[in-house]
């Protein structure tokens, strides 16, 4: 051998006495140990194993998967790699993952690590994922069925309120409906947004398409608010692009949801002003699109203030919800 061999092998040699893994030089066929490197382990000591083979080493189902691992090592002559668990005792078990190239003369390097802290952290984090999911889940659906469940008596309150309405022979007995029927009204319409914020949670929420003709919808919309705008003396007036179609194939009472409540927060909001709803076709978009507007002369809001409201439940500030109302779903 000569002088460049020779210090090849040491240094070759060195590097293996230094790495913090267990190398292995092997024959192919049953995978007995030419050569055995390792700092320190527990399981495998050098003394133990030179000359031992897989089934020496290792329970026979191990034993049989890494044989097949080292032939197709040697039949491809390519780097392959393998994971295994080797049971140490009743309740100890180590976790390894061992990767094999050729390395000529017939014989197979491997290299072996344990990984048993990596696969812990994994299945701890597959536990907290799960663990999560379905506490997402079981509020979601404590969320459906208490919406449900006051839902319905609700809505007797509401039809019953609308009978009482008819038969109603007083001003002020008429007053006093008129506030039980807000305020059904009012509790159905947060029941309503609990109950979409849980479908949209579960990824539930579907769009029911159907040609509308929008520019009536929009119409009563804005009629709908005419007497809240009123409250506060504001003046409430709809804007229709002449250009626009009519006619368009979409969810309306997703749409109406999203501008009621854009239109409830600025009647809310504003007082001694005007609110406009405008409806214009936006041709920077493609397609062209449709573009709403919900313009008024209230208080108005921070550019930081309009990011933080589209957070779940959140409002401007703390004390919006006890001046204003509302729950910010």
């Amino acid at each position: 051998m000569g002088k460049e061999a020779r210090e090849n092998q040491m240094k070759f040699q060195t590097l293996l006495q230094v790495l913090p893994d267990m190398v292995f030089i092997q024959k192919p066929i049953d995978g007995e140990v030419i050569d055995f490197y390792s700092q320190e382990n527990k399981c495998l000591k050098t003394q133990d194993i030179i000359g031992q083979t897989h089934h020496d080493i290792f329970p026979d189902g191990i034993a049989k998967k890494l044989n097949h691992h080292l032939n197709k090592v040697f039949e491809s002559q390519e780097t392959q790699s393998i994971q295994f668990t080797l049971k140490l005792n009743k309740n100890n078990f180590e976790d390894f993952i061992s990767i094999s190239a050729p390395l000529g003369n017939n014989n197979i390097i491997t290299v072996s690590r344990e990984i048993s802290e990596i696969r812990q952290v994994e299945r701890d984090l597959r536990l907290a994922k799960n663990n999560a999911e379905k506490a997402s889940e079981a509020r979601s659906n404590f969320l459906r069925t208490i919406s449900h469940e006051i839902r319905t008596p609700l809505n007797g309150i509401i039809g019953n309120t609308e009978l009482l309405k008819v038969e109603a022979q007083t001003t002020e007995g008429a007053s006093i409906i008129e506030a039980i029927s807000y305020s059904s009204e009012h509790l159905l319409s947060v029941l309503n947004d609990v109950l979409d914020y849980s479908k949209i949670e579960a990824d539930a929420l579907s769009l029911d398409i159907l040609t509308t003709n929008l520019h009536k919808s929009c119409v009563e919309l804005v009629k709908n608010f005419q007497a809240k705008a009123r409250v506060n003396n504001n003046v409430l007036t709809l804007n229709w692009d002449p250009q626009l179609s009519k006619y368009f194939a979409l969810d309306d009472f997703r749409l109406n949801q999203i501008i009621q409540n854009l239109l409830n927060n600025t009647t809310k909001f504003t007082h001694e002003g005007s609110i406009e709803l405008n409806v214009k076709s936006d041709s920077t978009q493609t397609p062209p699109s449709i573009r709403f507007e919900v313009k008024d002369s209230g208080i108005g809001m921070s550019a930081a203030t309009q990011i933080q409201i589209f957070h779940p439940f959140s409002q401007a500030h703390s004390g919006i919800a006890r001046k204003f109302g509302g729950t910010g779903l």
